[in-house]
């Protein structure tokens, strides 16, 4: 070998080993750097939920509880519209977004939606964010609205999901299943570069929840006039009367927060009732216990002669009779011409419906017949005419109209 292809050769392994030093200084800060891409994480392409509730707020509001049987997410949380924003957003104006849900999350993805819903424990806190003209012053405003009327189906609840490691969402509106209480999907957004799903939602099966009486007691007004609190979206009560431990009368019902159980109390004893609520979808809640009420001789006496039945036995040959004519029940008319209606086991029907002859007629809370008036029931409104009957099929005066169950909509 001459000595210039030596000296040429030893030039080419030193810029080789030149390029290979720089290569490897590269490779070394790309590491270090982490720019290498990672792994993507794995979509969830659908979620399915299952709503239930079990108890009430401290103002009557159903807690609602949401659970998945998925792995790839968990329910954070499901609260109402106001509670979730009062978090989402600084609304008391000051430094620290470190509890504003709004830090670092929503991206802004999602369906925009426009349905309307709900209210706030704190009008003020409320009054701010429409004031704002943020992207959901128009649910809470609306919301407003039906939480003051007590319509549960009508509110807006927030489910908020989390993905686990190495999962986020990429769900549409037709990929989510709502299952449990008439869950209703209202929208969705995306947070957190999609590792959480927020669901706007409605439950229509909300209204079929019964409240809870809190106490019950006695009318000052009138000795044996029972008296509670309203449980709240309840259609009526069910009622059951004791004395010194026995019952006397069960079954009773009534729409109104009174009854009057006088014709009852036809004997001395210390009396006590059992009240609970009826829902619009038939579920009863808890009974409630009231205090005792002592009646007296005197007083059984007078409830006798003023409610006590004028009953005629009936014979049919010799031994005890078979049966008895009652002469004072059914329709009747007081001194100023108000009708009632006397019932076989000597009370009289309050807040409360009675088909007769192929009529419906509706007694108010002091047992007399409502006429040429609006009655509301169960959430609906009902006309009944001059005589009393409810109106069915027809115009209302108000220009409703009635369907087949007299319940009045605007045309």
């Amino acid at each position: 070998m001459t000595i210039e292809r030596k000296r040429k050769k030893q030039r080419n392994a030193g810029r080789f080993a030149a390029a290979l030093a720089v290569s490897l200084a590269v490779s070394s800060a790309v590491l270090s750097a982490g720019a290498f891409p990672a792994y993507a994480a794995e979509k969830i392409k659908s979620v399915k939920l299952t709503f239930e509730t079990s108890s009430l707020d401290a103002d009557g509001i159903p807690v609602v509880e949401g659970d998945t049987t998925s792995e790839k997410y968990s329910v954070s949380e499901v609260v109402l519209l106001e509670e979730y924003e009062e978090d989402r957003y600084d609304d008391d104006d000051d430094d620290d977004d470190d509890e504003d849900r709004t830090a670092g999350r929503w991206d802004g993805t999602g369906d925009a939606g426009s349905v309307y819903g709900m209210t706030t424990a704190d009008p003020e806190v409320i009054a701010r964010l429409i004031e704002k003209n943020y992207k959901n012053s128009s649910l809470l405003a609306y919301n407003q609205t039906y939480r003051s009327m007590g319509v549960l189906p009508e509110l807006v609840y927030v489910a908020e999901l989390e993905a686990a490691d190495g999962y986020s969402f990429y769900v549409g509106s037709d990929s989510i299943t709502l299952n449990g209480l008439e869950a209703r999907y209202i929208k969705h957004e995306r947070a957190d570069s999609r590792k959480k799903l927020i669901l706007y939602v409605k439950f229509a099966g909300l209204d079929s929840l019964a409240g809870t009486v809190q106490t019950a007691g006695w009318s000052s007004a009138e000795h044996g006039i029972g008296a509670w609190d309203s449980a709240g979206r309840t259609v009526s009560y069910e009622l059951q009367l004791d004395r010194d431990g026995s019952q006397v009368i069960r079954g009773k019902t009534t729409a109104a927060v009174q009854y009057d159980f006088r014709p009852y109390m036809l004997e001395a004893g210390t009396y006590t009732y059992h009240v609970r609520p009826v829902s619009a979808g038939g579920e009863k809640g808890e009974w409630t216990d009231s205090v005792s009420c002592y009646v007296s001789a005197e007083q059984a006496a007078y409830n006798q002669n003023r409610f006590g039945l004028d009953a005629e036995p009936v014979f049919e040959g010799d031994g005890p009779p078979v049966g008895h004519i009652y002469h004072n029940v059914g329709w009747q008319q007081d001194s100023g011409g108000a009708w009632w209606y006397h019932e076989q086991d000597g009370g009289y029907i309050q807040a409360n419906w009675l088909k007769d002859g192929g009529f419906w007629y509706y007694f108010n809370e002091n047992g007399f017949l409502a006429s040429d008036a609006y009655v509301s029931w169960g959430g609906e409104t009902c006309y009944v005419d001059g005589e009393g009957k409810l109106l069915v099929n027809g115009k209302a005066p108000d220009g409703r109209i009635a369907d087949g169950q007299g319940r009045l909509a605007w045309p």
